[in-house]
């Protein structure tokens, strides 16, 4: 007796192993999917499958396994961002990642405080309450300090702290 027919889960993307869902030791298995075998059980797509179990005796039972694709998180495409000499970045800016496990890391070491880094490569990986996961990368260049002069009409301008000014360049390799 195989037991009760199975319905279980997978994260998108992945694949499922048919051959641990039942205990088959001794038996000789044929696993079909909408009529056709099933060349690779060990790794299927989301689907129904079915299974037809005989024992050396000539007696069959069969099950069946429903597989349903769990979406996983969308981080979307790595990120490089650059920081002047002696600033931090706040990692947890970068992604949205609410409702979501987070983990950074450099280097194989756990970032402790992801919200001030500093130049390197942090990995992120962030999971959903179902264990479906994404990775991305955050490269944090050193940055070049821009030495600005304003040039006005007239000469002594005041600027605010707080107010907004336009500032118009004039040069090569300016971006």
């Amino acid at each position: 007796d195989l037991g009760p027919d199975i319905n279980t889960s997978i994260c998108s993307g992945s694949t499922a192993n048919l051959t641990i869902q039942f205990v088959t030791t001794g038996l000789t298995t044929n696993w079909t999917t909408a009529g056709n075998s099933v060349s690779n059980p060990a790794a299927v797509v989301p689907g129904i499958y079915q299974l037809i179990a005989i024992n050396p005796n000539g007696c069959s039972d069969t099950a069946f396994v429903n597989i349903t694709s769990i979406p996983k998180p969308n981080l979307g495409p790595d990120i490089t961002t650059g920081v002047c000499s002696g600033n931090t970045v706040n990692l947890a800016t970068q992604f949205i990642t609410t409702g979501l496990t987070v983990n950074w890391s450099t280097g194989g070491i756990t970032v402790s405080n992801p919200s001030a880094v500093g130049i390197g490569i942090y990995q992120l990986i962030a999971a959903n309450l179902n264990g479906c996961s994404d990775t991305a990368l955050v490269t944090v260049n050193s940055s070049t300090a821009v030495n600005l002069r304003i040039v006005s009409n007239p000469v002594n301008t005041t600027i605010i702290e707080g107010e907004r000014i336009q500032l118009s360049a004039i040069g090569n390799n300016i971006t």
